[in-house]
């Protein structure tokens, strides 16, 4: 079983390298390819939990400067978001034979 995740914004990052306008295009462009049928048997869509269609960013709960983390650079998620990413993971398509 071939498996994907999408890779969750990091727009307004204190990072140039992964925050600017530039770099979220190309990151969209690789989670539509990810996205896409016939890519992958599943797909592991972080950013759709990660992101705050508002802003372009991460839902200001999993940026690491609220009240569930330290402060951070804004490219990592606090501890709430790193839990909401791993809710997002599908044991069925990572745990040989496991089936619903």
């Amino acid at each position: 079983m071939l498996v994907d995740a999408t890779v969750a914004t990091a727009l307004g990052s204190a990072s140039a390298v992964h925050g600017s306008a530039e770099q979220n295009q190309k990151r969209k462009a690789l989670n539509a390819f990810i996205r896409s049928p016939g890519s992958f048997d599943a797909v592991m869509d972080f950013d759709a939990v990660m992101l705050d269609p508002a802003t372009g960013g991460s839902k200001a709960a999993f940026l690491p400067a609220s009240t569930s983390g330290g402060l951070g650079e804004k490219l990592h998620p606090n501890r709430t978001g790193y839990r909401a990413m791993g809710f997002a993971v599908d044991p069925v398509a990572i745990v040989p034979g496991l089936k619903r």
